[in-house]
């Protein structure tokens, strides 16, 4: 059995058969003791195999809580409180959410954008920005066809007059 160890650098892998002594400040013992945390806020995060391998790399990783919206600033700070990584959804990581979080240093968008993050504050408090390209470019071209058969078949059109009615 290996236990990991996260100091600020770099993970120290130690297992059972080792003969590693490492000396810790007893003031910084609780903080190099705990399991990184990691937060899904993306859609169906308990789906995907990301959220396995976070767990099985030693991450205690947790879902959006219960009324809590990510879109709104204060509650997003309040979900990023003690966390290292984000695998992020859609939300606007801005640059007072980026200072509130000292403890984030990961942001993971699932997607390809990362228009809705501050990369100069991620930059200045040294957190890395990462997407995932082409995991979803099949999804937005069937949108894009759905949508335009909508079109041509006057859908808009024929929803407002629904709507009055």
């Amino acid at each position: 059995m290996s236990a990991m160890l996260r100091t600020r650098y770099q993970p120290l892998r130690i297992s059972a058969a080792s003969r590693l002594h490492v000396s810790i400040p007893r003031r910084n013992l609780k903080r190099v003791l705990t399991m990184p945390k990691a937060v899904s806020l993306s859609l169906g995060s308990g789906e995907y195999p990301y959220y396995q391998k976070l767990v099985e790399a030693g991450f205690e990783v947790s879902m959006c809580p219960e009324g809590k919206h990510p879109f709104n600033e204060d509650d997003l700070i309040e979900i990023l409180s003690g966390v290292s990584a984000s695998v992020a959804g859609s939300e606007p990581y801005m640059r007072r959410v980026i200072e509130s979080s000292p403890d984030l240093r990961v942001i993971a968008r699932t997607g390809v954008g990362f228009d809705a993050v501050d990369l100069d504050a991620c930059n200045d408090h040294g957190v890395v920005v990462a997407t995932t390209p082409g995991v979803n470019h099949h999804a937005v071209a069937e949108h894009t066809i759905a949508l335009l058969m909508g079109v041509a078949r006057h859908f808009p059109v024929q929803d407002m007059a629904v709507r009055k009615a």
